[in-house]
């Protein structure tokens, strides 16, 4: 069974100036979001969370079919501020994938550049733990992103696994659990990188 996973990173306002300078694989207005959302669910489409996807593949048990999984990389701030509100109307959730450091930076009013391979070198606002927590209350689940969103290929497993290790150190007191699931920046397939997690009972998500 095949299950679609539609992948974010930001959501504007459809009049937003950052539209003008954000280009790259994920980027929405929050018309076209919706639009997207409501066409799945209007096909019969049913947006399951991602943790009950990777479940029922590793048990071997079979989904609903027509079953999808929404995903919001790096925890910007409009995946908090346009894109949930949208997700609420929708009656849907989804599996998002913060920057530990970077939500740990904006809870504390700094501000971070990172680097992504949508944009760059770039410095955005992003969502603060207590926005995370607001998201967690409401249903969506939480990923492991790394701590800080160093591409990882050449990187040795040492600091691989503490990438992976810190940020699940970071999230669980946010969110009351550490994540089960890892999404690695720049989507990093690496024998190793299982390893890794395995050791740590968590599962990759590409």
């Amino acid at each position: 069974m095949n299950v679609p996973i539609l992948v974010y990173h930001h959501v504007y306002g459809d009049d937003d100036p950052e539209l003008a300078h954000t280009t790259g694989a994920g980027v929405v207005t929050a018309t076209a979001l919706r639009r997207q959302v409501m066409h799945l669910l209007d096909e019969g489409w049913r947006v399951v969370a991602t943790g009950d996807l990777v479940d029922g593949l590793v048990a071997g048990t079979a989904l609903p079919q027509r079953s999808a999984c929404l995903h919001f990389d790096n925890g910007w701030l409009d995946t908090a501020t346009v894109a949930a509100p949208i997700l609420r109307e929708c009656g849907v959730a989804a599996m998002c994938y913060p920057i530990s450091d970077s939500i740990t930076a904006a809870s504390e009013g700094r501000s971070v550049e990172v680097r992504t391979a949508t944009e760059g070198d770039i410095e955005k606002p992003f969502m603060t733990w207590d926005q995370v927590r607001e998201l967690v209350d409401a249903g969506h689940e939480i990923g492991n992103h790394t701590y800080s969103h160093p591409r990882l290929l050449g990187r040795t497993p040492g600091r691989i696994a503490w990438e992976i290790e810190r940020a699940q150190l970071v999230i669980a007191p946010h969110t009351g659990r550490a994540p089960k699931l890892f999404r690695a920046p720049y989507g990093l397939r690496w024998f190793g990188l299982f390893t890794i997690l395995k050791r740590k009972s968590m599962q990759l998500v590409m």
